[in-house]
């Protein structure tokens, strides 16, 4: 095991102290406990990346996915979405369904299984697409290209709380630690039913594909999974896919909070935005 105490920061606020940093080989015992009680997927959950969904094991490694589009000028990401004409589209509360968009892109992400999210790429005319997978929180995630997959893989990694203090001016965190299993791992797996037509690795230790939409390719249509070895036998079809995004965008059109009028109009708007920020829920 590895005990890691450093000070992390939080969403936009970066740590105030990033050269403090001390590691340890021994430390509390660690249980179940410690790991994430369940799987854990959904867009918003990344305050960086509106653009993108987080996909965290059940053993603690934690993958994100975000998509980025070149608009002649720059590849838009992150923040630059905010700027653009962003439409935050579709969200429902359980994660099941979401629907991002942004000039021409359009992104429709869906839950496939507890461990699984599938989505589709769309844009209305010809556009550079990239699809970045990372992992989160130097957590030691490593990522490999190998044709159209995306094969990940992360030791597992716990969390010890500690304690939290609040004096006059500040809150006081004690025996917080982020502990590494170095001798098992996690996996993640990223699939593509098209072929990019080109990858790299980038930094952060990023992984990057890139698709040229237009008339001969209108979508790109991709799954991933987060969980033991036996991920990467995980085999779906294109047209099941589809069928499942459509599907969960029929349940979301019934079940969707909808207004109408300047104030009912206004009020569906704010509940999609609330969605997105999901890394402020407890």
């Amino acid at each position: 095991m590895k005990y890691v105490n450093k000070e992390y920061g939080f969403a936009f606020r970066p740590p105030f102290y990033e050269k403090f940093y001390s590691e340890s080989e021994e430390g509390s015992e660690i249980t179940r406990d410690n790991f994430p009680d369940k799987f854990v997927q959904g867009v918003g959950y990344d305050p960086c990346a509106i653009n993108g969904t987080m996909i965290v094991g059940k053993n603690g490694s934690v993958w994100g996915i975000r998509v980025t589009y070149y608009d002649g000028k720059k590849w838009l990401d992150g923040n630059d979405f905010i700027k653009q004409n962003l439409q935050a589209g579709a969200n429902t509360a359980d994660g099941s369904y979401a629907h991002f968009s942004c000039g021409d892109l359009s992104i429709r992400w869906a839950k496939i299984t507890e461990n699984g999210v599938a989505f589709i790429i769309s844009s209305r005319k010809k556009l550079k697409v990239r699809v970045i997978c990372y992992p989160f929180f130097h957590s030691g995630g490593e990522l490999s290209i190998e044709g159209n997959q995306i094969k990940g893989r992360a030791p597992h990694t716990a969390i010890i709380k500690g304690s939290v203090a609040l004096d006059e001016h500040n809150a006081i965190f004690k025996q917080r630690y982020l502990v590494f299993d170095e001798s098992q791992r996690e996996y993640f797996m990223l699939k593509s039913f098209n072929n990019p037509s080109n990858f790299a690795n980038g930094a952060f230790n990023e992984a990057i594909t890139e698709f040229v939409m237009g008339k001969n390719q209108t979508e790109v249509c991709m799954y991933a999974y987060v969980g033991d070895e036996s991920i990467y036998e995980k085999s779906f079809t294109r047209e099941r896919i589809i069928n499942h995004i459509n599907t969960a965008e029929l349940r979301y059109g019934v079940q969707r909070f909808s207004g109408a009028g300047t104030l009912g109009g206004g009020a569906e708007q704010l509940y999609n935005s609330v969605l997105w920020s999901r890394i402020y829920y407890q």
